[in-house]
């Protein structure tokens, strides 16, 4: 199952405001990022899978610390962070997911952990881009 969502408050219909004034320059406006998985995908259960082209060093150190057990679902939430993270940016992935860090969210971006009434085998993320 892969849900994902990206919003930002629009006039036009394009999910896109311009947030600035007219004499303001560009402004970010504010995005909000949604993503689920289930832990039992193929790509999280193995380091390899997704590990070499998704995750950096430090986010493949911090899944390896953690009992074997306990692995995949920390590769598929630190996924759903990614995702939530570059849908809440409206950019997608521009380049490699690895240099988007989801143990540390940039500044001005609350990041969630969304486990309540999710069924058992799914994690989840949100995150929220402040303008």
């Amino acid at each position: 199952m892969r849900v994902g969502a990206w919003w930002a408050p629009g006039g036009d219909g394009d999910g896109v405001e311009d947030a600035a004034g007219p004499d303001d320059g560009p402004a970010a406006a504010p995005g909000l990022g949604l993503d689920v998985e289930r832990v039992d995908a193929p790509a999280f259960a193995d380091p390899d899978a997704l590990g070499e082209v998704g995750f950096s060093t430090a986010e493949r150190a911090w899944a390896a610390a953690l009992p074997r057990s306990e692995r995949p679902a920390a590769r598929a939430r630190l996924w759903t962070r990614k995702e939530a993270l570059v849908k809440a940016a409206g950019t997608g992935f521009t380049g490699d997911p690895a240099d988007v860090a989801a143990l540390h969210p940039p500044p001005g971006v609350v990041l969630l952990d969304v486990a309540a009434g999710l069924p058992d085998g799914i994690v989840g993320s949100v995150a929220l881009r402040r303008a």
